[in-house]
């Protein structure tokens, strides 16, 4: 059961990091890009809590970036140049296209795949949380889960 709420969780900030961003922060991707300080409310997919997402800017050559997760969880990350820059590209990339995501969950772990207007693409927040750019934090008992494991 703790495998299922660990990818649920994962699912939601994978979700978050794409169409409905452009909606409700429509100069995030720009401004993530560039590492410029910005901040925006958008509303949660699954909770409908109105959240805050903040671009703090650039530190020891690091974009750092917070966003507020519902029941006060926080995602805090520190982007490479490389990472910033594939996070703003998908993030317009599935502004204006068809995001899907499938998941596939098990005992022993899940699988996850993305598409973009029905083409499998790779979903660079999956590579920052595997890296340890981004931490989640505020969830008793609860990490993510590696990409080798699900």
């Amino acid at each position: 059961m703790k495998s299922i709420i660990k990818v649920l969780i994962l699912i939601s900030v994978l979700l978050l990091a794409s169409k409905l961003f452009a909606v409700e922060c429509e100069e995030f991707a720009d401004k993530l890009e560039k590492c410029e300080v910005y901040s925006c409310k958008f509303t949660h997919p699954f909770t409908g809590d109105i959240l805050e997402k903040k671009i703090i800017g650039e530190e020891e050559g690091k974009c750092h970036y917070i966003e507020e997760m519902p029941n006060n969880g926080k995602m805090e990350c520190k982007y490479s140049p490389d990472q910033r820059k594939a996070i703003a590209q998908f993030t317009k990339d599935s502004a204006s296209a068809e995001v899907r995501t499938e998941v596939s969950a098990t005992l022993e772990g899940a699988q996850t795949k993305y598409y973009i207007d029905g083409k499998e693409v790779e979903n660079p927040m999956q590579e920052v949380l595997d890296s340890g750019a981004c931490v989640i934090s505020g969830y008793e008992n609860i990490t993510t889960i590696p990409s080798q494991q699900r």
